[in-house]
């Protein structure tokens, strides 16, 4: 009897511990997942975007080291319903812009199911207490027409340093 027990009792447990791993939400679903991704849309029937729906969201505050070369950001965002997104940034010192990801090399960011991340390159500039970094998500729809949300769209962060 007690052997039995036992063995109901491991198998009843082992049985709940792998409902555990079993995704019975609404992202299991294949085409559920791929409703949400962002993917180019090149042609007349693509839905259109709303700029006012354009947001960004992430830290007011960086900190690195006067050694490093440049930073990791991500955060927060909307795409607004564009097919089309893009996650720019400038390094600005003195209220000036020093490097963009526009300049060679530097690559921008991307929108992707409510969140970006991108690497943001100082331009061999060491770090300083004056440094920001500004970053802005435009949408861009069939035509390639540029739409931003001049209110939620863009985001200025403070560098700090250690």
């Amino acid at each position: 009897m007690k052997f039995s027990l036992r063995w109901f009792l491991i198998c009843f447990f082992g049985a709940g511990l792998l409902t555990q791993f079993n995704n019975c939400d609404i992202y299991s679903d294949r085409s559920t997942l791929d409703s949400l991704s962002s993917t180019s849309c090149l042609d007349e029937n693509c839905p259109e975007g709303d700029q006012d729906m354009l947001e960004l969201s992430t830290v007011p505050s960086v900190s690195v080291y006067t050694s490093d070369s440049g930073v990791d950001l991500g955060g927060d965002c909307n795409e607004g319903g564009f097919s089309i997104n893009q996650v720019y940034w400038d390094v600005i010192q003195n209220s000036s812009s020093i490097i963009s990801c526009s300049g060679t090399g530097n690559s921008c960011g991307m929108c992707v199911n409510g969140r970006f991340k991108m690497y943001v390159n100082f331009g061999g500039r060491p770090p300083s207490r004056d440094m920001q970094i500004r970053v802005e998500i435009k949408g861009y729809d069939v035509n390639n027409v540029e739409y931003t949300n001049p209110l939620l769209a863009s985001k200025t962060i403070q560098v700090r340093i250690y």
